[in-house]
């Protein structure tokens, strides 16, 4: 999985080793773009304060990541594409906020993300600055090769996974897919559904594309989550028995999450 790379109108396409014409006629070969293919753990700085930071990198360069409550509450997730260039790279987004913890400054639970001075280790580190909704952080991630390298299945993801629920709720989610890849989502009491789908897109990497078309649920109208999905493992025991996902709408105007076990 890698970062696209960087092009003059931006096109996130990965660029292969290419000859590139300089003066006086010689060719050389281009630096071929660092892989930031994985899944990562470590820390983000975030306004002085040290978080966890997980983050999931596909293979056509988007992204999802989770940064850490402090004790105010202040957990962050982002979403976003990232861009190649060599060892570095810049990524460009969203990051969402709860209610609880608004950002700073502008929208309070919705602000632009913007990653910079990024560097790249092949499936080593990556590292950077973040900056979104009035906050700056600075932050290095490590390379999980154990649950990246265990590849993309959809016969080992199959199943079905009820909400991990980490204290009393009114709802009860549950989240089936099948071995062709589809998938369905239900919740009760309240009753709302989905349908969709999984794409791999490399199968050498644990991190998967989804397409969920949502019905309208409460205040929430209908509308179409894509983003992406990791076959983890669950923190009270077992391998391969806990997914992941993380999507928005095309605008990202609105989001949708579920971490359940099965």
């Amino acid at each position: 999985m890698r970062f696209p790379s960087f092009a003059p109108a931006l096109v996130l396409s990965m660029a292969s080793a290419s000859l590139v014409s300089c003066g006086g006629g010689e060719d050389e070969f281009a630096p071929i773009d660092a892989d930031a293919a994985g899944n990562y753990q470590g820390t983000m700085l975030l306004n002085g304060t040290s978080r966890n930071f997980l983050l999931a990198v596909a293979p056509n360069g988007s992204f999802v990541g989770g940064i850490g409550a402090s004790a105010n509450g202040n957990s962050r997730t982002i979403v976003g594409t990232g861009m190649a260039d060599g060892n570095g790279f810049i990524a460009m987004g969203a990051a969402y906020a709860p209610s609880a913890a608004p950002f700073p400054a502008g929208t309070p639970n919705i602000a632009t993300l913007n990653i910079t001075n990024g560097t790249i280790v092949e499936h080593q580190q990556l590292s950077g600055s973040y900056s979104a909704g009035g906050e700056t952080g600075t932050f290095t991630l490590n390379y999980r090769a154990d649950l990246t390298n265990r590849g993309a299945s959809l016969s080992r993801l199959a199943g079905t996974y009820n909400l991990l629920q980490s204290g009393p709720s009114v709802i009860g989610a549950v989240i089936t897919i099948t071995t062709a890849g589809a998938i369905t989502y239900g919740t009760t009491p309240a009753g709302c559904t989905g349908n969709g789908g999984i794409v791999i897109q490399d199968p050498t990497v644990n991190v998967y594309d989804f397409i969920l078309d949502l019905g309208a649920c409460g205040n929430v109208p209908a509308f179409t989550a894509g983003g992406l999905l990791v076959l983890d493992d669950a923190a009270a025991g077992g391998s391969n028995n806990m997914v992941v996902m993380f999507g928005t709408s095309s605008t990202r105007s609105l989001v949708w999450g579920f971490t359940g076990t099965k």
